[in-house]
């Protein structure tokens, strides 16, 4: 019975990872037909006019974020950046508390208290720009346009998952992906470079900026080393099988994260602590199902900057643009080579701490949300196109 479980679970993860897969080869495929090459920045400027300049510090933000997982875990940096008004995308206004027949008709009323919200603050205080982290299912694209036309406040829409959730279907007249409210901010910020063309395609501005980190939570603390090798994240998609193939060769992996054990669900305190009591922390960039399709994800750059295990992933050429491999970050493109990697960190501890030390130190001078929102906002016109940002480090780092 359970040989019979297991066959069906593998022909599942192997259907629909060759469906994922598939989907992308596709859009792939047509975006590439589409695509004209521009000078993306010097179109958004254009397109946004001269703007008020700011300094750090001073730059009034509107945030469009739904307070679910880590989300709210940019808000210190957005808030260094200056005042912060914050619009919530969860609860009511949640397709989940609705279902979607129920949700296309709330959802009016929900993009219209939004606007409302935006004009308010912009009346009383001033907003310089809109950041914002959602997509159709909750966010109408004549909400952008009237941002853009009765307010002309420039929107920045951040997406970092552009390779399974550009198109998802419809409700009502607009997909709940991101296809059809692309074209309406005025920076689409992907952190997929693959993606880039088809923002372009349907008519946005977009512009490749990884995941960023928080190095004054992501720190180091002084704990005794227990796991030699962690993996965070919750079993889904491929995961389980990664995981079950690694310890069949015989590699001791502890897994924390929804879906292993009843115990394994730890909050950000505790990830953090996690990854200062393991030699190695683990990672895999892949989607869902499938190994092969491959993402950066916003653990690239937290566990590094936690400065305690040695991080190894998955080989991603989109990280090893922000990681010098061998030195900040160790990268393995089989398992065999992830398990030459494990070993030689068991091995060589020393030289193993300078490796954790040097992805931390690049974290903190290059990799902070505070670098990428800076990068937008210099874009825009709102910031010096090179800011400084100023460190900020943590005790214990």
């Amino acid at each position: 019975m359970m040989k019979h479980f297991v066959t069906k679970t593998g022909l599942w993860a192997a259907y629909r990872a060759g469906q994922l897969e598939r989907a992308f080869a596709r859009r792939a495929r047509r975006y590439a037909c589409l695509v004209d090459e521009r000078e993306t920045a010097g179109e958004i400027r254009q397109r946004v006019g001269p703007r008020p300049p700011r300094v750090i510090g001073e730059v009034r933000t509107f945030a469009v974020i739904p307070n679910i997982s880590w989300h709210m875990a940019m808000l210190p940096e957005l808030h260094e950046l200056g005042p912060v008004a914050l619009f919530d995308f969860a609860d009511d206004r949640h397709v989940s508390r609705h279902g979607r027949n129920g949700w296309e008709r709330r959802r009016n009323e929900v993009n219209e208290e939004l606007f409302e919200r935006i004009s308010a603050e912009h009346r009383a205080n001033g907003v310089d720009w809109v950041f914002i982290y959602t997509e159709g299912t909750h966010l109408l694209r004549q909400t952008l346009r009237r941002i853009r036309q009765e307010l002309g406040i420039p929107t920045v829409l951040m997406c970092l998952d552009d390779k399974q959730s550009w198109e998802l279907g419809p409700i009502g007249d607009q997909d709940r992906g991101l296809v059809d409210i692309a074209a309406d901010v005025d920076l689409y910020w992907t952190s997929a470079r693959e993606c880039v063309p088809w923002v372009r395609a349907v008519g946005g501005r977009p512009h490749y900026m990884p995941e960023g980190c928080d190095p004054h939570f992501y720190r180091p603390v002084a704990v005794p080393k227990r796991y030699d090798v962690a993996f965070v994240g919750a079993a889904y998609g491929f995961r389980p099988r990664f995981i079950q193939r690694l310890r069949a060769a015989g590699l001791d992996v502890t897994v924390f994260g929804p879906g292993w054990r009843k115990d394994s669900c730890l909050s950000e305190q505790d990830m953090v602590r996690v990854v200062n009591e393991s030699r190695i922390v683990l990672g895999h960039g892949g989607i869902g199902y499938s190994e092969t399709l491959r993402n950066v994800k916003g653990r690239d750059f937290d566990f590094p900057a936690a400065g305690g295990g040695v991080y190894i992933t998955t080989h991603n050429p989109d990280l090893a643009l922000h990681f010098e491999e061998g030195r900040e970050i160790l990268f393995y493109r089989s398992d065999r080579e992830l398990l030459e990697r494990v070993r030689w960190v068991l091995s060589n501890d020393r030289e193993a701490r300078h490796v954790a030390e040097r992805a931390r130190a690049r974290c903190v001078r290059e990799h902070r949300w505070m670098h990428r929102f800076a990068e937008a906002l210099g874009i825009l016109g709102i910031l010096p196109p090179q800011p400084q940002v100023r460190a900020r480090e943590a005790e214990g780092g």
